[in-house]
Order: structure tokens, then sequence, then C-alpha cells
């Protein structure tokens, strides 16, 4: 959802654009697709390299249906999303919107990763769900539009849920937690430190 998000940033919410250059903006997708490529080779690894004997770092799918095979992934995803920050960071001309959605992807992940302890929650909506978020941020206080990416993306929440409740991945209150939470990290985040 940070590639997503930093995609849409830059292709349809051009006012916050104007004092990059060009090269800047591949430079920045440059480095969050590398890190979202890097994260999935790396859990793809440990699925076809773990060792379950070991009781180390492995869990038997990328699915992650059971609350066990989720604790490592989400560990690896905060890590990611935190070098990706640290490198972003160095660039220093990274739009705001960016550095923020990062953070608030790291405060869902570590969210996420402590609600799993207990009670398994819908990683799926939590990734959709800030990014709607943040969107409704930047629809309400910012530049008034992004209403139809807004549309868009409650759509997309939508058929993402519905389809973790068609193939019975998790209960409808799981779906909803999961983007509640999210929505809510997301939004809190832009609103209190938002210049």
């Amino acid at each position: 959802m940070v590639a997503f998000a930093t995609a849409v940033f830059f292709l349809f919410i051009p006012s916050e654009l104007s004092v990059f250059e060009g090269f800047y903006v591949f430079d920045i997708l440059f480095i969050v697709l590398g890190f979202t490529f890097l994260g999935i080779v790396v859990l793809y690894a440990i699925v076809k390299l773990g060792k379950p004997e070991a009781n180390l770092i492995s869990f038997e799918s990328m699915q992650g249906e059971t609350k066990e095979d989720r604790q490592w992934p989400l560990l690896f995803s905060a890590i990611i999303y935190f070098l990706m920050y640290y490198c972003l960071n160095n660039l220093k001309v990274v739009p705001t919107f960016i550095y923020l959605f990062i953070v608030g992807a790291i405060v869902q992940t570590i969210v996420a990763g402590i609600i799993n302890l207990t009670w398994k929650i819908s990683l799926h909506m939590i990734g959709i769900g800030g990014l709607c978020g943040a969107f409704l941020f930047i629809m309400l206080f910012r530049d008034g539009g992004g209403a139809p990416i807004l549309a868009a993306c409650f759509f997309i929440a939508g058929l993402i849920g519905t389809a973790r409740l068609y193939l019975q991945a998790h209960t409808p209150r799981q779906i909803l937690a999961g983007f509640s939470i999210s929505f809510l990290i997301q939004f809190s985040i832009f609103y209190f430190l938002l210049p």
C-alpha cells in the first residue's frame, strides 16, 4: 500500500509537487518500490527456506492463515518500512505526505502485530484502511479535491473485504476492525503531524 499510495500521490496530487524536479520523483518511486520488492522477496525466502523443526523464523505459507504465521511477516514489514523511511529521509526532498504515510504504515504494522498476539485481525483491511484515511484527510483539509481517488479507495476496500469474507479468511468483525483501526491511525497521523 505504501508503493500504491506513493504512485497515486505523484499521479493525482500535483499541487504539492511543484518544488520537485522530475528525477526526485523517480528516485523516490525507485526507493519505495525497491523496498516493497525486497520485503516480498524476504518473506518468500522465509517460506521456502524456513525449517519448522528449528522453531526459528519460519511459517507455513504466505497466506498467513494463522496468528503465528503473521508475526514474522509483520515484524519484517515494520523493519522494511523503517529502512524505507531512513533512505528517503536522506534524499531530503520527499513530500511530507509520503513520510507520514510510511510512519502510519509502521504504526499500523506494530499495532497489528500486538493485536495479532491474541486475535486474528485482517491485514488486508489494515492496508487499505490506512490508504482511505490518508486520502480522506487530503480531500478534507488540503486541496478539497481527490474525491474520485477517495471513492476508488473505498470501492477497493469494499471489494477486498468482500473477498476476505467470501474466502472465509476473516469474520466481519476482523475485517471492520482492521479497516477502522488503520483508517483512524493514518488519519490521526496526518491530522496531528502534517504542518
